[in-house]
């Protein structure tokens, strides 16, 4: 069965005047524990099951998704409350805690419990509360019951925030220390300036030195040992003035690993870099239509390099650097000083790890 018909299931009525196409989940006699008891047991055992397997699918990155699942655990659980209140009805007839149930003796639906259920765990677990609400709405066609669902979301996410702030998927993306910014969260900084995050002993490459295959190959497995695959090198000269380096460009791992596949079999070439060159292609079309007048000199990288990064100076804010990264989807900014001589680098990864540091210490 799968999850889709796992929730339908649970969801369904077993009062009389509905066509009983899930015999199993309902008891011909629900005054009696023994009767329910084999439902109780069946459902409990596949909520188990279910919330197991998702733990196992969810952890393992298999593409077995999260809302689904969730549902199906919570309308078990659901529809366990609603058997037993189901019961509990029928053991205590006219009992101040069912005063509604005084004429109609099959006023207990578990289906409900059950809808109630799946909607109170999703939101605990992805923490939604709108979108949730809509969606259970969508899936029962129905407004009847709209006041328990809603409550039920707006007291699971109560109580989820109160034991744990985030998410299932803020939570994932801590663990995989993705490099994910947050535009609303706000920070302090403080007395922190710009020189606290910038990296200083990043590779570079130097424009003043001979740059063949074999040493931009060298460093680009360097830079792929350190677990900074995702970053690149910052390509400097030597200022006029002999007073520091100047930026030049900048090269991505990806991009400097492309350019190096593709001269492979010259390990000891020099490999150079300029300004001038123009990114006049801008098609496909046109780049083979160029193809066919220029033969491309596969050793001038120019062509794979940022000539324009996005640099800042080292007294600017750190709001300015914070904004670059989760505005602009910034991978790296480069750090000048104000002659706007090289200074260093922050990469996003080293800006994310900035702010979880930040985090812990207010």
């Amino acid at each position: 069965m799968s999850g889709t018909e796992l929730v339908y299931s649970l969801f369904s009525e077993c009062q009389e005047g509905y066509p009983h196409k899930h015999a199993r989940l309902c008891s011909v006699n629900p005054r009696a524990f023994w009767e329910i008891w084999p439902v109780i047991r069946a459902v409990s055992v596949a909520m188990i099951i279910k919330a197991c397997l998702t733990i196992v699918t969810f952890g393992i990155k298999v593409p077995a998704g999260i809302f689904i699942p969730s549902l199906g655990v919570g309308a078990c659980c659901g529809r366990v409350m609603g058997l037993v209140i189901q019961w509990l009805q029928y053991q205590e007839l006219g009992a101040k805690i069912f005063p509604i149930c005084t004429q109609d003796r099959n006023c207990i639906i578990p289906g409900l419990y059950a809808m109630v259920g799946a909607a109170a765990t999703l939101s605990g677990v992805t923490r939604t509360t709108v979108s949730l609400a809509v969606i259970m709405f969508e899936l029962t066609d129905t407004l009847t019951y709209v006041i328990p669902v809603m409550l039920s979301v707006l007291v699971a996410k109560t109580v989820a925030d109160a034991l744990e702030p985030k998410g299932i998927y803020d939570l994932v993306i801590e663990l995989s220390q993705l490099p994910y910014l947050d535009l609303k969260h706000e920070y302090l900084w403080g007395s922190l300036q710009i020189n606290d995050v910038t990296a200083r002993d990043v590779e570079v490459i130097r424009l003043d030195k001979k740059n063949t295959v074999t040493t931009l190959r060298d460093q680009l497995v360097m830079l792929m040992r350190t677990g900074n695959d995702d970053s690149g090198f910052p390509i400097l000269r030597l200022d006029s003035n002999d007073n520091g380096l100047r930026m030049v460009g900048y090269i991505g791992a990806s991009e400097l690993e492309h350019a190096l596949t593709l001269v492979a079999d010259e390990p000891e070439a020099e490999v150079y870099f300029h300004t001038t060159y123009t990114h006049y292609i801008s098609s496909v079309s046109s780049l083979m239509e160029e193809t066919e007048y220029h033969e491309q000199d596969l050793f001038d990288f120019s062509i794979y390099m940022d000539q324009a990064p996005l640099t800042v100076q080292s007294n600017s804010p750190l709001e300015m650097v914070h904004q670059f990264f989760s505005k602009l989807g910034a991978r790296y900014v480069v750090v000048t000083d104000t002659e706007g001589l090289y200074e260093g680098v922050i990469d996003k990864k080293t800006w994310v790890a900035f702010l979880a540091d930040l985090e812990e210490k207010s």
